[in-house]
């Protein structure tokens, strides 16, 4: 079943994120990951305004394969750059077939 993994991110610091965005791609591409849309014009249409700078979707084979994803060794340093740099909301889920 196809699961989802939807970013918001608020910066403090974008310098982090060249690094991030060249080396990123590959490593989620190792579990299944694949960008279906990213980018930086934002706009909320309801709800209040969190600042949301950037919003990225995602999608894998599977949550366990974001699970798997968001807690290798490989993506660490740069899951906790993202964190010490941005406001980031992330949240999985699968889609109903």
């Amino acid at each position: 079943m196809t699961a989802y993994l939807v970013v918001r991110m608020k910066f403090h610091d974008l310098a982090w994120a060249r690094e991030y965005q060249a080396k990123v791609p590959e490593i989620l591409r190792r579990y299944g990951g694949e960008y279906v849309a990213r980018g930086n014009r934002v706009e909320r249409f309801e709800g209040a305004d969190d600042g949301t700078q950037y919003m990225a979707i995602l999608s894998y084979p599977s949550l366990a394969k974001i699970r798997e994803f968001m807690d290798c060794e490989d993506y660490a340093p740069f899951r906790d750059a993202r964190i010490a740099q941005t406001y980031s909301d992330i949240i999985g889920f699968e889609a109903d077939d």
